[in-house]
């Protein structure tokens, strides 16, 4: 806790009243103390509710205000504790979110009023001002009975822009607002004494929230389909809780909110995934078919290669035949020597044209010059057989996908006596791999978007509390120069003055009477402070902003050196907001952990995707541990969290696409199947160990030789999901 009460010098009004304010960021406590130290107010600030609590215990204040988002309680829960214990006090809150349902069922219960972020200076203090006149104008005489100022509550209730109710025990509305009655077109003859049965589409939900309310309960988002006056529903979420009076319930206040384009949201989100569903059951369908195909093909080029050791005649009387295949013989030198049907489809030629010419015809002219035929034919001739896939020519001069395994023949002195070769048309197949590859990208990007469309409100609420103390620092800087100009000014007229041979004496007792109305050894010290401020929360969006945007770049495709406590950086740096009211995160980084060949954008969005999991793990409070090793041949990257913990029976469909144990309109399903994919594109490793109740670890393993090195050394049963 910290304290800034200010002194009272000559020139300043006396400290009449106590404003207490809290909250968890020092740059905001920093700036609400610079624009409030002119203002006739003893100022405490506390960095947390607890102490804000402790030292109201013992020290009475005139008001409090308080900031929304606060690590251990939120500040509208403050607020109604200072309601209960000290009525008189003026309550505030101080929120990025004006719009959010607890702060709207804040201003019912208990709070005064609402300053949002950013703020306007002047027009905070002058709120602030006018609160504290206010209150100590309503303030009564001492005498045995206080004044009720339970017209004036009722009056706030009737023009509030959330609608607002009471019922009975009966379930009949005893009261409702202006925003009740417009929300659902009601006159408020009619609605007032109406049952809430009458009101419910469908009379069981109407019981089922008495019931609730009949047995203490305070209810929160109670969905439920409402009836207009038009005879038209609504999709309502209700807050209510019940008011008690000798232990009998006497009515039930109620906040009503309209749940239309949630209800809607949800739906469009419903038929987006039966959609995509669909479109990749069709897409696999067609890529197995394709498969199916390729093997089909393998298989027949196999038997084909098996049947070249056969005789001249009968491999002549088989290659024939065949038409989906180009099988020719080509001498020691490379001139060919035969020519079957599948050569003429695919190549263009005719036997009579090409029988006799050379094989380098086929190729492009840039294989021509790099000498790539003559290379192909060294090789078959060095280790019997080579195969390669790269661009054929054909007759007419356009060009074609194709496999090409050459196999050298020898006689059985082991004398070479030619090669035989056969070529396939795979332009099709390089397509159908070509849109696969995609349709992956579109389906990685699309949920990296949509992890940040998740986290925008968390980022944007990161952004907007430097933003306001930066546009805060900024007014003061303003007023200072001010000053300073004015002081300056007064400094040059002495020294004009002395250099005519004047008397300065007069501009220097202004000078000096001037620089201690306007505390000019505080002014330049606190300048300092301000610009620092300025500086730090304008490195914060920055450093913000740079991880966003180095998240959301689209991958281009290609493996580059990756730093990966950077990219855990980054990804934490964007998922803050998710975490930092929840968890305490805890770091170990191997600090000389090498770069790695890798996808960096796609990295992040694993490691991102694992720590919203572990702050959506975690209920109420918690811890994060976040490791990286070098273990044998991999970089590994741990993300442990204390939350709920994994059911056994979930844990080996965890990496399925679309299964999620979240809540509707929580999760999509995509992204522990999204990370397992980029993890094995990376030819490593995902682990996962959890235990339901105490928590759950994700360990990635990357290969420190990057992809290309892992999959030439891999068995290929080790491909399996870890």
């Amino acid at each position: 806790m910290g304290t800034n009460a200010l002194k009272t010098t000559g020139r300043r009004p006396i400290r009449s009243h106590k404003v207490l304010i809290a909250d968890d960021q020092p740059e905001i406590l920093t700036s609400l103390r610079r624009i409030l130290r002119e203002e006739p107010y003893d100022l405490i600030t506390c960095d947390s509710a607890s102490k804000a609590l402790e030292w109201l215990a013992e020290n009475p204040v005139d008001m409090v205000i308080a900031d929304e988002r606060m690590p251990e309680m939120r500040g509208s829960d403050l607020l109604e504790k200072v309601r209960d214990a000290w009525p008189q006090t003026i309550r505030v809150i101080l929120t990025g979110y004006p719009g959010s349902s607890t702060v709207a069922h804040g201003l019912t219960h208990g709070i005064d009023w609402l300053i949002s972020k950013p703020w306007n200076d002047d027009a905070l203090r002058l709120t602030i001002r006018q609160m504290l006149d206010d209150r100590d104008q309503k303030r009564p005489a001492p005498g045995p009975e206080p004044v009720k100022t339970e017209p004036e509550a009722a009056d706030f209730c009737e023009q509030a822009a959330v609608p607002l109710s009471s019922i009975g025990v009966d379930g009949r509305v005893l009261w409702a607002n202006r925003a009740e009655l417009d929300f659902l077109g009601y006159p408020k003859h009619e609605y007032v004494g109406k049952s809430i049965v009458d009101i419910h589409a469908d009379p069981r939900t109407a019981q089922e929230l008495l019931r609730r309310l009949a047995d203490g309960e305070t209810v929160r988002q109670f969905e439920a389909r409402l009836r207009r006056h038009d005879g038209t529903f609504v999709d309502a979420l209700i807050d209510a809780n019940v008011r008690w009076e000798d232990r009998k319930f006497v009515r039930a206040r109620c906040i009503t909110r309209d749940n239309t384009s949630q209800k809607s949201t949800e739906a469009r989100l419903r038929r987006d995934r039966d959609e995509l569903e669909t479109s990749i059951r069709e897409r696999n369908r067609d890529l197995q078919g394709a498969n199916d195909e390729l093997h089909r093909e393998t298989a027949e080029r196999q038997r084909a290669e098996d049947t070249q050791r056969l005789s001249e005649m009968r491999f002549r009387l088989l290659v024939e035949g065949v038409k989906d295949y180009a099988i020719y013989m080509l001498s020691p030198d490379g001139i060919i020597v035969s020519w079957n049907i599948g050569s003429e489809r695919i190549k263009g030629y005719t036997a009579e044209e090409i029988l006799g010419r050379p094989q380098t015809m086929f190729y492009t002219e840039e294989d021509r010059s790099a000498k790539k035929p003559e290379r192909l034919l060294e090789s078959a001739k060095a280790h019997g057989r080579i195969e390669e896939e790269g661009w054929s020519v054909r007759k007419d001069g356009s060009r074609f996908w194709s496999h090409v395994v050459v196999t050298a023949l020898r006689d059985p002195a082991g004398r070479l006596i030619g090669f035989a070769k056969i070529t396939q048309d795979l332009t099709e197949r390089r397509r159908a791999d070509e849109e696969k590859a995609r349709l992956s990208a579109q389906m990685l990007q699309g949920q990296k978007l949509q992890a940040i469309g998740q986290l925008s409100a968390g980022i944007a609420h990161e952004i907007n509390n430097p933003v306001g103390y930066i546009l805060s620092n900024l007014n003061t800087m303003g007023e200072y120069c001010q000053d300073l100009r004015r002081l300056l000014k007064v400094a040059t007229a002495a020294a004009m003055a002395r250099e005519k041979g004047g008397d300065p004496t007069e501009a220097l007792t202004e000078y000096r009477r001037m620089a201690e109305d306007i505390h000019a050894d505080h002014l330049i010290a606190d300048l300092v402070d301000v610009v620092g401020d300025c500086k730090l929360g304008g490195e914060k969006i920055r450093d913000i902003v740079r991880s966003l945007r180095e998240f959301s770049h689209v991958d281009e495709g290609a493996l580059r050196p990756t730093d990966l406590n950077k990219c855990l950086e980054d990804a934490l740096r964007i998922c803050w907001n998710e975490l930092k009211y929840k968890a305490e995160v805890h770091k170990d980084y191997q600090a000389d952990l090498p770069q790695v060949p890798a996808y960096p954008q796609r990295l992040g969005q694993v490691f991102m995707n694992l720590l919203v999991n572990a702050g959506q793990a975690i209920e109420k409070r918690g811890e994060v541990f976040l490791s990286t090793r070098v273990e044998g041949d991999y970089a590994v990257v741990r993300v442990r969290d204390t939350g709920r913990g994994i059911a056994p029976e979930h844990l080996s469909k965890l990496f399925e696409p679309f299964f999620t144990t979240k809540e509707v309109g929580t999760g999509t399903g995509l992204g522990l199947h999204v990370a397992y994919k980029i993890v094995n594109a990376h030819r490593g490793k995902i682990e996962i160990a959890s235990v339901l109740g105490q928590g759950t670890e994700f360990t990635v393993r990357i290969p420190l030789g990057g992809p290309r090195v892992a999959a030439a050394t891999e068995h290929p049963t080790d491909r399996r999901l870890s």
